[in-house]
């Protein structure tokens, strides 16, 4: 009989799975793995072994790759090697000392993570109203950055983007770059939001354009599908949290408004804790209608205030 072993591959943003589990290991990993990587995953695991002790502790290990740049996880006979890249030893200790701690005294690690000396990539996109979007940061190749304008290109339409990527072979090949191309196409909805990808920490801002009813805190089914994108966000970057800002209208008394918008705000976290977002990462607060974004002298402008919006930045440890 084949032997339970596991074989977690990371190269260049591509996931790829092979060895041997159980049937019902390879169920428990799948959607951690498909929620970090995909469509970027390749399984090639077969299910032909009875269940070994250490497979519960898998979708955790892989969920830490992308911590560093490429790395290789073998999981043998009780024993993890991990053998990767990583841009400075902050970053290296930081994998190395994650997978330790997911592992504990179950199973012993073994890690070779070499430090190259590379740059971080950064990366930053301005989507605006009228429907064009600015690119700009420093990416490893020309490929890479190619990539990225393309799937913007089209997202958005190639006559609306404006590209401003630079590339430099000295930017190390982490997993943030292969993950850019994806968010175009998921945040085409929103109709105006920024993004900074900086030391593969994100941050940024979501306005949606979807608005509460008159004098509400129910979430309409726009509102839903803009938490919906926010929620995605989020459970594909761990380390990300939002402050979620509630606003209205001028209507009304200002004691009042300021009550709404707090409900508002804590009726949206409540829909991405529903969806799995941990309460600790997100922050609900309130404006009432101190920061309008439209004329509240016109029912439109009006509808506009009633609004949610995002602002994502690292969690603090």
């Amino acid at each position: 009989p084949a032997v339970p072993h596991l074989v977690a591959d990371l190269r260049d943003g591509v996931l790829t799975l092979r060895g041997s589990i159980s049937e019902a290991a390879l169920a428990a990993i799948r959607p951690v793995a498909e929620l970090i990587y995909a469509p970027d995953l390749v399984v090639e695991v077969e299910t032909d072994v009875d269940p070994a002790p250490w497979e519960a502790l898998m979708g955790s290990l892989i969920s830490v790759l992308p911590i560093t740049g490429d790395a290789e996880l073998v999981v043998l006979d009780g024993e993890v090697r991990l053998v990767g890249t990583a841009l400075d030893e902050r970053r290296r200790a930081q994998l190395i000392g994650a997978a330790a701690s997911i592992l504990g005294d179950a199973m012993s690690l073994e890690a070779d993570v070499a430090v190259t000396g590379l740059r971080a990539p950064s990366f930053g996109a301005v989507a605006s109203p009228d429907g064009t979007i600015v690119l700009e940061g420093e990416v490893p190749d020309a490929e890479i950055a190619a990539t990225i304008v393309a799937f913007a290109a089209d997202a958005y339409g190639a006559e609306n983007v404006t590209d401003s990527i630079g590339v430099s072979s000295d930017v190390a090949r982490t997993f943030s770059p292969f993950r850019i191309p994806y968010i175009f196409h998921s945040l085409r909805a929103i109709s105006e939001w920024n993004i900074t990808i900086d030391d593969d920490a994100i941050s940024g801002n979501l306005r949606g354009g979807a608005t509460f009813g008159v004098a509400s805190a129910r979430l309409t089914p726009e509102l839903e599908s803009l938490l919906d994108i926010a929620a995605g966000i989020l459970l594909r970057n761990p380390g990300v949290g939002a402050i979620i800002e509630g606003h209205t209208d001028s209507r009304g008394r200002a004691d009042d408004n300021l009550g709404l918008s707090e409900d508002r705000a804590l009726a949206a976290a409540r829909y991405l804790e529903a969806r799995g977002v941990a309460p600790q990462r997100l922050t609900a607060v309130g404006y009432g209608e101190t920061s309008p974004i439209a004329d509240n002298s016109t029912a439109e402008g009006r509808a506009e205030n009633r609004r949610i919006e995002f602002v994502l930045a690292p969690v603090q440890q």
